[in-house]
């Protein structure tokens, strides 16, 4: 497993950056279970976070960013 078709044909794999819109943050995908994917966000002070999020609520940061 690992990928997905997205709405506009997105393939989304662990190690890619991605996008979430709603909150305009970018990260890497560490993981993907399922519907869900686990998302490393850097923040502002350097340190990582780990976020969840569903597959449709991410975009490949690729040509967005």
């Amino acid at each position: 497993m690992g990928w997905l078709f997205g709405d506009n044909q997105n393939h989304i794999k662990i190690g890619d950056r991605v996008y979430i819109p709603w909150t305009g943050q970018t990260g890497y995908v560490v993981s993907i279970n399922g519907d869900l994917c686990q998302v490393s966000i850097t923040k502002e002070d350097g340190t990582d976070m780990i976020k969840t999020f569903s597959l449709k609520d991410v975009k490949l940061a690729k040509g967005i960013i």
